[in-house]
């Protein structure tokens, strides 16, 4: 079966208007593509930032930790200074009730 002239062209007419369509589609495409891989590029940057920023954190809890096991040592030592203190003025309560006592 043949076809006319006219149905060819029309035929191939729409089927160059069906390429040059696929041809637009394909380079939206790559220009999404493009800036999907910017986006990518730019999350692959920040998290790469978000890893060095946690690598830091890690160390400074670890010098906190530290700090904070030297604070414990400090306020252990601040309790036995307080409590030799508090014997220190017991024994001078006792020492003054006992010079009232014997004055009197």
């Amino acid at each position: 079966m043949k076809h006319s002239g006219r149905f060819n062209k029309f035929f191939f007419a729409e089927l160059r208007k069906v390429f040059a369509e696929l041809r637009m589609v394909f380079a939206e495409l790559r220009k999404v593509f493009a800036e999907l891989r910017m986006v990518f590029t730019v999350l692959r940057m920040v998290f790469a930032e978000l890893r060095m920023v946690f690598a830091e954190l890690r160390m400074v809890f670890a010098e906190l930790r530290k700090v904070f096991a030297e604070l414990r040592k400090v306020f252990a030592e601040l309790r036995k200074v307080f409590a030799e203190l508090r014997m220190v003025f017991a024994e001078l309560r006792m020492s003054f009730a006992e010079k009232n006592c014997n004055s009197n």
